[in-house]
């Protein structure tokens, strides 16, 4: 007995074009996935943006009931801005990437125009400024004059004290005068003797390189003894000349 024939099961046909989209649909591996977020340059730019649609939803929310508006409208806010920060990307980069750091067009336009100003002003204070110096300087110099004219320093008194004992003071005095005419007398003796006596050796005394007062001591000691030394002087000129 010949074997069973084996059972075919024939499908129905399938489309042709059916077949073609669903490959067209499988997944080709590419070079590189394209980025469809939103480019922008400025986070903080997109910053002020959604602060601006914040202020907008704020106004929408004025209509919900009081007791269910501020939850909502946080729910609703932060997934506005969560959905705004995916799609967003910071000169090719994720939000949380980003950095805050970056000028816009209108923060260098500010800079530029403020940096204008202090040059102007700066300009200016160098111009008007010396004069302005110069004229302060010479009221204070006008100022400091008028006040020196006006500066009269007071002198106080010497309070002087009598000496207790004048008695002491006036034997003082006494005897330094006596002392003095004494001492006058004795110079012009001893001049009247050097007149009269030439040999006589007060010359070489007052020439010699000595102190005055050791000169003048030595004159008036000569003078106390001129007795005797006139005597002994005329004694050795006699013995000694021819």
């Amino acid at each position: 007995m010949a074997g069973a024939p084996e059972a075919v099961v024939v499908g129905p046909p399938q489309d042709e074009e059916l077949v073609a989209a669903t490959a067209s649909h499988a997944p080709v591996p590419g070079p590189s996935r394209e980025d469809f977020r939103v480019r922008c340059t400025s986070k903080r730019a997109v910053t002020e943006v959604l602060e601006l649609c914040g202020s907008f939803m704020q106004k929408l929310g004025d209509a919900l009931p009081e007791e269910i508006r501020e939850p909502v409208l946080r729910d609703v806010q932060w997934t506005f801005e969560s959905a705004v920060q995916e799609n967003v990307s910071i000169n090719g980069q994720a939000w949380q990437e980003a950095s805050d750091n970056c000028f816009m067009d209108s923060d260098i336009k500010k800079l530029e125009d403020q940096f204008d100003e202090i040059i102007v002003d700066l300009t200016t204070k160098r111009k008007q400024y010396p004069r302005k110096i110069l004229e302060c300087v010479i009221k204070t110099i006008k100022a400091q004059h008028e006040i020196l004219k006006q500066y009269h320093p007071v002198v106080y008194p010497l309070d002087l004290k009598y000496d207790p004992d004048p008695v002491m003071a006036r034997s003082y005095f006494k005897f330094r005068h006596s002392r003095l005419d004494d001492l006058s007398s004795s110079v012009l003796t001893l001049q009247r003797t050097q007149r009269q006596f030439p040999f006589f050796p007060t010359s070489a005394v007052l020439f010699q390189p000595l102190p005055r007062y050791v000169q003048v001591a030595t004159l008036l000691q000569m003078a106390m003894f001129q007795k005797f030394e006139f005597k002994s002087e005329l004694w050795n000129l006699k013995c000694i000349s021819p």
